[in-house]
């Protein structure tokens, strides 16, 4: 038998983009900062890694940041003595050597299988679920983010919060922001638009509506797919730092950059478009419009979480605009790409109610305080 480790081990498999593993880092860094725990994270893909936070150095195997411990978690490994606390990400799948190196502790660590976050109804009943491993003494607790009180809630902090009221509220910052991204400050008929999306396939559509708008409009790509995407369209290089006008349109293709850098971005623009997970939770702490571009799967379920998540985020708006709001949230994400004349029509009727849009986004992000943030629920329940 020996002694678990004094370790919060917290296991991350990047399946692909950025979304498991900036879930895993925000949660990593606030448990490390807010509750001053020995954070050990590990990770197989350290390239993808270092694409958001830029002090990772993707050729070292073990190292620190923030005062976290960041190891390369590489198949059949030799195993460490596990932590007293195990989360495993989104069922990345623990090895069978470090599920014996656990049963071999005493006691046993908790074992925590945090799942990916979703509205669907089923969650609160699974919410805090456990199962026994059917060969060794080990027992997992299944952690569900949720937008209820019956779940885990979504990972934000109070921090984060009380930084971007300062943010907004402070011209210098916002000015620096902007001169940070080589960008002049938006004036004030001018519409800007962050999209950190997939591959809508009606993106093409959608530029064209936005090169005939009545009002300026300015996108702000992070340098990822839908990047290429233009560059398909518009039969144009558009790599980093390039910029490409189109009739009312501006388009610009930002760097990739880290978290923080990605949490101004979505405070600084009128609306923001985000896909997966991660940016998509930010989007919500941001307090502003946003569309959701959800990860489409080969069997269309992810329809049944954008829906569920629509019903209660439109839940308390009118039933003209929950339809309104749901029309564009479809167009986004269906593979059949509307007409031009409809979606300029749907888009328009979208940006005539943007002020209720807006306090609409401000009311649900006081909503989503009041069930507590993930990482303190997940304390919480691991010191009760």
């Amino acid at each position: 038998m020996q002694t678990p480790d004094r370790y919060w081990d917290i296991f991350c498999r990047v399946v692909d983009n950025y979304g498991d593993i900036g879930v895993c880092w925000r949660l990593a860094q606030q448990l490390a900062q807010d509750y001053a725990l020995p954070i050990r994270l590990w990770v197989d893909d350290l390239v993808s890694f270092a694409r958001i936070e830029r002090r990772v150095q993707s050729h070292v195997a073990r190292q620190t940041v923030e005062g976290i411990t960041i190891c390369h978690w590489l198949p059949d490994q030799e195993p460490p003595v596990p932590g007293e606390v195990v989360i495993e990400a989104f069922a990345c799948g623990l090895s069978e050597t470090f599920l014996h190196a656990m049963a071999r502790c005493q006691p046993p660590p908790q074992w925590i299988n945090l799942e990916y976050l979703s509205a669907e109804a089923w969650v609160e009943g699974c919410h805090l679920s456990q199962s026994r491993h059917p060969r060794l003494p080990l027992q997992q607790t299944f952690f569900f983010p949720g937008f209820s009180s019956n779940t885990g809630g979504v990972l934000g902090s109070d921090a984060s919060c009380q930084a971007r009221e300062a943010f907004l509220a402070d011209p210098r910052q916002q000015a620096d922001f902007w001169q940070q991204l080589g960008l002049s400050v938006p004036s004030a008929e001018e519409l800007t638009i962050s999209v950190f999306a997939y591959e809508p396939p009606a993106l093409a559509c959608w530029l064209q509506v936005l090169a005939h708008s009545p009002q300026p409009v300015r996108l702000l790509i992070p340098n990822d797919q839908t990047a290429k995407m233009v560059a398909a369209y518009y039969k144009q290089p558009f790599t980093t730092g390039a910029c490409l006008q189109q009739g009312s349109l501006t388009l610009h293709n930002l760097e990739f950059g880290n978290q923080a850098f990605f949490d101004r971005l979505l405070w600084s623009c009128d609306i923001n478009i985000v896909r997966g997970e991660d940016s998509f939770v930010r989007a919500q702490w941001a307090a502003k419009p946003f569309f959701w571009h959800i990860y489409p799967t080969e069997d269309g379920a992810h329809w049944q979480k954008l829906e569920a998540f629509w019903h209660g985020y439109s839940a308390a708006l009118p039933t003209d605009l929950q339809q309104l709001g749901w029309s564009n949230w479809h167009w986004l994400n269906a593979e059949v790409v509307p007409e031009v004349e409809q979606l300029a029509m749907q888009w328009q009727a979208w940006l005539d109610h943007l002020p209720q849009w807006q306090r609409h986004a401000s009311d649900w992000e006081r909503q989503l305080s009041q069930h507590g943030h993930l990482a303190a629920n997940l304390v919480r329940w691991v010191r009760r």
